[in-house]
């Protein structure tokens, strides 16, 4: 499954980082910045190609309509935007800040391995799942 998940509350973001799924990739974006939106073709393209969306689940979180998942007091703190976080199992494996597209492809190429392991002992053809309940 491609594409790009919209988080619409915290409970849902709950839901789906806690949940034995792919690794996943948040995007913390505000509609205001201009380095986001300078970012926001490459998160899309690597959304998109098989190397990528066949072991991590790509999800998009809006800064402004979802504070409580998406400020510096919070729970996931985000300081700065863009800011780009990969969880597994509740974990944070990593996190770029900026819009840094080498970065952000070296932090993906070294977590699709994590992701592929988490598939390998239920699913012996590498076919990804149906996304977590919770996603639309």
């Amino acid at each position: 499954m491609t594409g790009i998940y919209p988080i619409d509350s915290l409970e849902q973001f709950k839901r789906i980082i806690y949940r034995d799924t792919p690794v996943i990739v948040f995007f913390y974006v505000p509609k205001w910045s201009s380095p986001c939106e300078k970012i926001a073709p490459t998160y899309e393209a690597f959304s998109a190609m098989p190397e990528y969306n066949s072991w991590l689940a790509f999800c998009k979180v809006d800064c402004e309509s979802q504070p409580d998942i998406a400020s510096i007091n919070g729970p996931y703190p985000i300081a700065n935007v863009p800011t780009f976080i990969l969880y597994h199992r509740g974990v944070e494996l990593g996190r770029v800040v900026g819009s840094d597209k080498p970065a952000l492809r070296d932090l993906l190429n070294r977590n699709i391995s994590q992701g592929s392991s988490s598939y390998s002992s239920s699913n012996s053809r590498g076919v990804r799942p149906t996304p977590p309940y919770g996603w639309s």
